[in-house]
Parts: structure tokens; C-alpha cells; sequence
């Protein structure tokens, strides 16, 4: 992050930017984990309540028939994944900044919604082999990869229905505008299409929801509000790893997040209270889903 730093040397707006974004993105991270620590101790909603009844379990139907589900989904996003990043390619793809960069290999790993797809899928397969050991051997799991399982499910709920929400409700529809407006090349638009159109584009942006609901309904766990700050760490991580991403590649995926720009504080701050919003809103959800869930009434 040296580099990224002392960029731009000669425009101390430039460097001002992003030394807001650290500082915000840095006191988030700390702030965080004293919630983290907090919630771990909890004797109702910390590492003692994560046993595998309760996170390896099925509610709705038998544990055996949630563990091959789990098994199933996961290995099907695993492998649409792999696909994706070992045969697709949609050619380079610029932003706003003047960054371009080829779509292809590991490069398409750099995206948020490959990163809450991809986690998605080892989530469910882990949760679904766990799932099918013997019950001796299952209580002798230790509590920490229980609890991280319980979190990840949240974490992974909550960003699914943010995924998709953005996608659907501002990506596409700007994309229609865009196409709509001549402004734009015929490559551009057919690059942002198969983006979010092709195979993967239309699982990983609806599918993502339809794994993470059917598992929720399903499972015996619950969203707590006090889990929160897992959310927004998981987006404090996404952030740095935007910058190394940009300190290798000179390109942006999402051009809120390049600290370049003078307003780059505006975005930085509203970036985690919307991962907050929408864990809270996810919470709101699955306990008028799961309205009887013992969890639902102690969170």
C-alpha cells in the first residue's frame, strides 16, 4: 500500500483521498473487531450457542436430507465457479478512471458478487460434509468452526439479497439506459450484458438468493443483530483488497471505491451502514420467515 500512498505525489487532494479511506476503512476494521470480541462471548449468541445441533442441523426437514442439499448446491456453485475462472473471458473491460483489464483467470475472482458466490459454495459444501460425520464425531468439532459457520451463513445472506437488490434494482436497469442512449459502443454494452446476463451472471445473481432463502428455511440458525460487525468486516476486507487489486492492476471494478477522488470520504462512509442495513433487514426477513425459531426471539 506503499504506492498507493504516495501516488500522485504532486496532487495532495489525491493523497488526502485516500488517507480518508484508510482512516475510515481502518477505524471501521477496529471498531469491528471489539464488536466481534464482544459477540463471542455472549454465552447466548457467542461460540458456546454454536453447537452442531444448532448450525449442522435441519429444521424443516431431517439432517441428513439438509446435508446432501448443502453437499449438492455447494459443490454446483464450486464448480460454476472454476468454470468461470478457468475457461470464460469477456475481454477487457474499462472504468470511468481510464483502467482497463482483461476479464479472464483470477481476474474474475476480483468481483464482489465471485466473492459472495464463490464463499456461498464453500459454505454449503463444508456445512453439508460436516453435516454427514458421525454424531461422536461431530461434537468433537471445535466450537470456532461451528460459530465462523453460523457466521458466514449471515454474513452470506445478508450480501446475497444486497447483490441482488443492486444488481436488479440499479445495474440493470443503467445498463438498459445505457444501451438506450447510443452513447456507449456496441463492445461495452455487450460486455456489460454477458456480465450480467450469461450463465453465471443470472445464478450468481438470483440463484445466490434462492440458495441462501432454501437454507435459511431449512436450517436451525438465525440472523442476530449483534453479529453485525462480522458484515461489516467482511466489507472492510473487500475494501483492502480493492486497493492491493488496483495497486496491481490499475483498474476499479467499482468506481465509488477509488480513494482518488476528493469526495472519496462520502462513499467510504456509506459503504458499512449499508451492509448494516441490509444484515438488519436480512435479520427482519428470515425471523418473519422462521417466525417460532427460539433464536429469532432471544436475538
Amino acid at each position: 500500500l506503499k504506492r498507493v500512498a504516495e501516488e500522485e505525489t504532486g496532487n495532495s487532494r489525491r493523497r488526502m483521498g485516500f488517507t480518508e479511506a484508510a482512516v475510515i476503512t481502518g477505524g471501521l476494521g477496529a471498531a469491528c473487531f471489539g464488536g466481534v470480541s464482544k459477540a463471542l462471548r455472549s454465552p447466548g449468541t457467542g461460540l458456546a450457542a454454536a453447537t452442531p445441533h444448532a448450525v449442522l442441523g435441519g429444521g424443516l426437514v431431517g439432517d441428513g436430507t439438509l446435508a446432501m442439499l448443502r453437499v449438492i448446491t455447494g459443490t454446483f456453485q464450486i464448480w460454476l465457479t472454476v468454470d468461470k475462472i478457468a475457461l470464460a473471458s469477456m475481454g477487457d473491460v474499462c472504468n470511468k478512471g481510464g483502467g482497463c483489464i482483461e476479464m479472464r483467470g483470477w481476474n474474475m475472482f476480483s468481483t464482489f458478487t465471485v466473492w459472495n458466490w464463490s464463499l456461498m459454495g464453500c459454505y454449503f459444501f463444508i456445512t453439508g460434509t460436516l453435516a454427514l460425520l458421525p454424531a461422536k464425531t461431530q461434537q468433537k468439532l471445535p466450537r470456532s468452526v461451528l460459530f465462523s459457520l453460523w457466521v458466514s451463513f449471515q454474513v452470506l445472506f445478508s450480501t446475497a439479497l444486497l447483490v441482488s437488490i443492486v444488481v436488479w434494482g440499479v445495474i440493470l436497469p443503467a445498463i438498459q439506459r445505457m444501451e438506450a442512449s447510443g452513447d456507449f459502443s456496441e463492445k461495452a454494452v455487450a460486455t456489460a450484458k454477458e456480465q450480467f446476463w450469461g450463465t453465471f451472471g443470472i445464478c450468481a445473481h438470483t440463484l445466490n438468493v434462492v440458495f441462501m432463502v432454501l437454507d435459511g428455511l431449512l436450517n436451525r440458525m438465525q440472523l442476530v443483530r449483534s453479529h453485525v460487525p462480522f458484515a461489516v468486516l467482511f466489507g472492510c476486507i473487500y475494501v483492502v483488497f480493492c486497493w492491493e487489486f488496483y495497486r496491481r492492476n490499475n483498474f476499479w471494478h467499482y468506481d465509488f471505491l477509488d480513494y482518488r477522488s476528493d469526495n472519496a470520504a462520502i462513499p467510504y462512509t456509506l459503504l458499512p451502514l449499508v451492509l448494516l442495513l441490509s444484515f438488519l433487514g436480512a435479520h427482519k426477513f428470515l425471523t418473519v420467515l422462521k417466525p417460532d425459531d427460539e433464536k429469532a426471539k432471544s436475538s
